[in-house]
């Protein structure tokens, strides 16, 4: 990736724009373009080194120090992280520290994008609108605001949708048509870190998954399989592996296809999400907090049912989650799955001090999920309409442990 030096004098100091926000003004005006900076929020599977470097270079970019702020994104990018590539495209877009260069900001977008960053995509999409830092295309701006329509919700959802109805009133039919037809073919290509050359395989993160069908489809968060060259799954004893079919960048949540014939597989809440105060449970690998190969249960209440940090993807639960314990189904009382656990919320002088082991978590919500599996065609079964309690085993048939590997 080319780069521009930084800019000779005073920086540009321009007002951190707010979370999850852009182009709501139209695409046809300067869009405001943000980074997600959802603050003290760590996921419970990552990297530690990748999620510490992320979230200190995403501190120095909110406090306006933005020479710090790309020493610490820059090498996170380069290694194909796509929160990190967006917000260098930003920092690019708007000669934050950087020499302002529209050309290399629509790089950047387009490597978060072709990994499925939504934002990213509507950027790159507004940039393709107005030939800005590429040539004008309608099509192609089209294209981008489509994926990015697929992901969006709320006002981001609202904005992307007026977007691409005008674009593809522009572009015609025909070309609608055959852009359409792109788009239902389109798979993002899922980030892989730079090549170790003269390393061993070795592992890098854990997390947990849960099987949905028979034939071996489990779900689990995105960024517990993110760069993994090899994707190990383990239940009851037995080891197989897995192949990632398709991802929700925003809801951080996967669907990866095991090897394996799974010892049971998980009922899913056909409804909408359950209400403020409704009983969860999980059950997630732990293995920095107990050596067992048994998953370790929590148990809670659903806190905020609609949305976490603003995204309405996510909501916010007060069962204790730890590091490992991503992407575990969170179940109501009678069992039904209503969720998927994905992050850890800490309040702030918690995240400044580094005392981040454990927390309240935060999971992707029923409605994201059984999007998921609809779009990868995931054949899954629905819990009956009942909504009784019962009583939850110690090692629930369809959990299963995963391990991420690279070379």
């Amino acid at each position: 990736m080319r780069k521009s030096p930084p800019p000779t004098g005073a920086r540009i100091g321009i007002r951190p724009p707010f979370p999850e926000a852009f182009a709501t003004a139209g695409w046809r005006s300067r869009p405001l373009l943000a980074v997600a900076l959802i603050a003290a929020l760590v996921l419970a599977g990552t990297a530690a080194a990748t999620a510490a470097s992320l979230k200190q270079g995403r501190q120095y970019y909110v406090a306006k120090e933005y020479d710090k702020a790309f020493e610490e994104i820059e090498p996170l990018a380069e290694d194909g992280e796509a929160q990190a590539q967006y917000i260098l495209g930003v920092m690019y877009l708007r000669g934050q520290y950087v020499a302002e260069d529209p050309a290399i900001a629509a790089e950047w977008f387009r490597k978060a994008a072709d990994q499925g960053h939504a934002i990213s995509q509507i950027n790159l999409a507004i940039l393709f609108a107005r030939g800005e830092g590429v040539e004008k295309n309608l099509r192609e701006a089209y294209f981008w605001s489509r994926l990015a329509r697929r992901q969006l919700t709320g006002r981001q959802g609202d904005a992307a949708a007026q977007m691409s109805a005008s674009l593809g009133r522009a572009i015609g039919s025909q070309r609608r048509s055959e852009t359409e037809a792109r788009i239902a073919s389109w798979q993002p290509a899922l980030r892989r870190p730079k090549e170790q050359f003269g390393e061993p395989e070795k592992l890098i993160r854990f997390g947990t998954g849960f099987f949905v069908s028979p034939a071996g489809a489990l779900l689990t968060n995105e960024h517990v399989i993110s760069g993994c060259d090899r994707i190990v799954v383990r239940q009851d004893g037995r080891t197989g592996r897995g192949t990632v079919e398709t991802v929700d960048f925003l809801a951080d949540i996967a669907v990866v296809r095991s090897d394996l014939e799974p010892a049971g597989v998980a009922r899913i809440l056909k409804g909408p999400r359950p209400p403020k105060d409704t009983a969860v449970t999980f059950f997630g690998f732990a293995p920095q907090r107990s050596r067992s190969r048994t998953p370790l249960r929590s148990d809670g209440v659903i806190v905020d049912p609609d949305q976490h940090e603003g995204i309405s993807a996510w909501m916010q639960t007060s069962a204790r989650a730890y590091s490992g314990q991503s992407g575990s189904a969170l179940l109501d009382s009678a069992g039904r799955v209503v969720g998927v656990v994905r992050a850890v919320a800490v309040d702030k002088e918690k995240a400044a001090t580094g005392d981040i082991e454990g927390g309240p978590a935060i999971a992707a919500g029923i409605d994201t999920v059984l999007a998921l599996l609809t779009r990868a065609q995931v054949e899954f079964t629905y819990a009956d309409d009942y909504d009784e309690p019962v009583l939850l085993p110690a090692r629930p048939p369809f959990v299963a442990q995963l391990e991420c590997w690279v070379y």
